[in-house]
């Protein structure tokens, strides 16, 4: 596949809206269950979720899911890591299997896109784990896509993948994506990596037509072993320029904060909740008068 053709192999996009929009990932609330996560984010205004399938096998009830069915949120993506390498003890069938499951999970909750990992390489030769990877993820887009279902790659930074992932850059996410060659594999972007590569910003609209997901936290230290950071403007990453240049290149999914409750401790979930929602006004505010 060329570069021409991968700016533009996810054509299909979501509401085309003029205005950024924001989701907030269910770090922040990790001791409520999804009824209280459904209840809390509508009491704060919110009009999107993130969410994480773990969770859904620990302690999230079709009680859950009926308040999510009945409320006006929506849900924007669900995070299930692959592990297609067989690192985690998985075989690549099991591991393919269980992502059927998330699949089946995310068309269930009308998820927008499912986020999955690569695995560790464990002993596998790059190439072949490269292999593994694409094999895995062309089998769920295939399924996915009766769900309406968009399937992201995330890559992560060493510091951050430990066994959940050898794709440690954004070009080798890109690799992968090409290969596959599926209109509904794309890219998730975690607002991490510009903390070590700053020069990213500049290089948005090279890969904006092919992210499904935005992630953004801030960060005031070098990021380590969480997704999870500050809340927008308790950092120094430029996130409102992040927003403003996937939302120019195209991009029209949602902008998902990831906030890391334990920061906070001070404030309750849904103190925490109102204040995503006022930092996401501020980031859209920001946006805004940059194009004025």
């Amino acid at each position: 596949m060329s570069d021409s053709s991968l700016s533009g192999v996810l054509a299909r996009s979501t509401d085309t809206g003029t205005r950024p929009r924001f989701s907030v990932c269910d770090t922040t609330t990790p001791f409520w269950s999804l009824r209280q996560l459904v209840m809390g984010s509508e009491e704060a205004g919110l009009s999107a979720v993130a969410l994480d399938a773990a969770r859904f096998h620990e302690d999230w009830d079709d009680e859950g899911i009926a308040a999510l069915h009945d409320s006006r949120l929506e849900v924007s993506s669900l995070t299930c890591f692959g592990g297609f390498t067989g690192c985690d003890g998985r075989s690549f069938d099991e591991s393919v299997n269980d992502g059927f499951v998330a699949v089946r999970l995310a068309g269930l909750l009308g998820a927008s896109s499912l986020v999955v990992t690569s695995g560790g390489r464990g002993h596998h030769i790059r190439s072949h784990a490269h292999r593994l990877v694409i094999d895995g993820l062309r089998s769920l887009a295939h399924t996915a896509a009766g769900c309406n279902l968009g399937v992201a790659i995330l890559p992560l930074h060493p510091l951050l993948g430990d066994s959940d992932c050898f794709l440690e850059s954004i070009d080798e996410a890109l690799d992968v994506i090409r290969a596959c060659d599926h209109a509904d594999v794309g890219l998730a972007f975690d607002g991490h990596w510009l903390y070590q590569e700053p020069a990213l910003l500049g290089r948005i609209p090279e890969f904006a037509g092919v992210t499904r997901v935005v992630r953004l936290a801030d960060w005031d230290s070098q990021p380590n072993h969480s997704l999870a950071g500050a809340l927008p403007g308790d950092g120094r990453l430029p996130l409102a320029e992040v927003v403003r240049r996937f939302h120019e290149a195209g991009y029209r999914g949602r902008f998902e904060v990831c906030v890391d409750a334990d920061r906070y401790s001070s404030l309750s979930h849904l103190e925490l909740l109102l204040e995503c929602r006022r930092r996401t006004r501020a980031v859209r505010s920001a946006v805004t008068a940059s194009r004025g």
